[in-house]
């Protein structure tokens, strides 16, 4: 048992498993008729705010759920764009480097196909190998068609359409 103080000044013994104390409500005889229905009126009324509040509340979680949802969708499409972009550039600088190192490679062969006699006909052999399979590669790297690599702005095929002889 706990002894306790209550606010109407008197000591009271309680105990923890006491029962909670019940709210005294007045039976229906006790109160005037009129004021009956009116109490009920009036609770009906308050209930109704209530229930209009609590209403409105929901409608404007509903709606702030929807546009973060929203919000989050808008998020991740923006994200997987900026992505790609990113990626694009990265590699649209990589072969734009490659294809100009690949042009003056082809350069060099056309300049080299003259003098192809004996050891020299070994080496260009060699090294128009090695240039075909670099517009081989190119060519499935920034998906170019024909044996051509594609310009990564995608606005033409650039190199030969074959590997000189």
């Amino acid at each position: 048992m706990k002894d306790s103080f209550r606010n109407d000044g008197t000591d009271h013994t309680s105990d923890d498993t006491a029962e909670p104390e019940e709210q005294t409500v007045l039976p229906a005889e006790e109160l005037i008729p009129g004021e009956e229905e009116e109490a009920r009126e009036s609770e009906v009324v308050v209930l109704q705010e209530e229930l209009q509040l609590l209403e409105g509340q929901l409608q404007d979680m509903r709606d702030r759920y929807v546009r973060a949802v929203a919000d989050l969708d808008n998020m991740r499409k923006r994200t997987r764009r900026e992505i790609r972009e990113a990626q694009h550039r990265a590699a649209s600088s990589v072969l734009l480097d490659v294809l100009t190192i690949a042009d003056n490679f082809e350069r060099a062969l056309g300049a080299a196909k003259e003098g192809r006699h004996g050891p020299a006909k070994a080496l260009y052999d060699g090294i128009a190998l090695i240039y075909r399979q670099l517009m081989d590669t190119l060519s499935r790297r920034a998906g170019g068609g024909h044996g051509r690599p594609r310009d990564p702005e995608g606005l033409h095929l650039r190199g030969p359409s074959a590997a000189p002889e």
